[in-house]
């Protein structure tokens, strides 16, 4: 570790500040797998690996991500270490227990030496886990409000022709002479059209959306 950024993460004031911080931060070497200088001790809370771990084995860094995102977040981390340009990338964590998953966001900016090269990169890894899931409660309540608005749709739609089945139905009623078989089958009709409503009506009450609830901002 250069001596400079060594003598500042000993410093009490900064270790305390970095402890107690929301997020994690690293400074790293833009090799592939990323050489770890300094990372802040919060981050065995998160995932479960002591910061030692991270510096004194560069394939840690990839052992966290989460397999399903391993590659995709490689090759973007590959391609960006290198670049004198800030970068950010999205992916799963997986605690160093193999069970907890966190949604993390990883942001880099570079340091450049006199000639504009990639010397360093210092950033920070925020927890996303808590923003995911409201995203997905939002999206939830987004569709099924849709859902709720086709449905009414749909009931309108049906609805109207049923009426009209149903005033026609009347009429034959009394144009029909007494027949049992005539009777029964215009029975048939009136349950059919009376079991097609009551479903209507059904889909609307578990389409619609309870009055407690929380309406999404338009």
């Amino acid at each position: 570790m250069d001596p400079e950024l060594a003598a500042l993460v000993e410093h009490p004031s900064f270790r305390s500040l970095m402890e107690n911080l929301p997020c994690v931060v690293y400074v790293a070497r833009p090799t592939w797998p990323p050489l770890i200088e300094y990372i802040s001790p919060n981050v065995e809370r998160l995932i479960g690996y002591r910061a030692e771990e991270f510096c004194a084995n560069p394939a840690v860094s990839l052992a966290c991500v989460h397999p399903d995102d391993r590659e995709r977040f490689s090759e973007c981390v590959r391609e960006a270490m290198p670049r004198p340009e800030p970068y950010r990338v999205e992916y799963r964590a997986l605690h160093k227990n193999g069970r907890h998953v966190y949604h993390a966001a990883a942001l880099s900016v570079p340091m450049l030496d006199t000639e504009g090269r990639v010397v360093r990169r210092h950033g920070i890894i925020v927890d996303m886990t808590e923003q995911k899931r409201l995203e997905g409660e939002l999206l939830r309540a987004q569709r099924l409000a849709t859902i709720g608005e086709m449905a009414a749709m749909m009931a309108h739609e049906i609805r109207n022709p049923l009426a009209g089945m149903s005033l026609a139905l009347r009429a034959l009623r009394g144009m029909v002479p007494p027949n049992p078989g005539a009777t029964e089958c215009l029975d048939d009709l009136e349950s059919c059209i009376e079991r097609i409503n009551a479903t209507v009506s059904r889909a609307l009450d578990l389409a619609k959306e309870p009055q407690d609830a929380p309406r999404a901002a338009r």
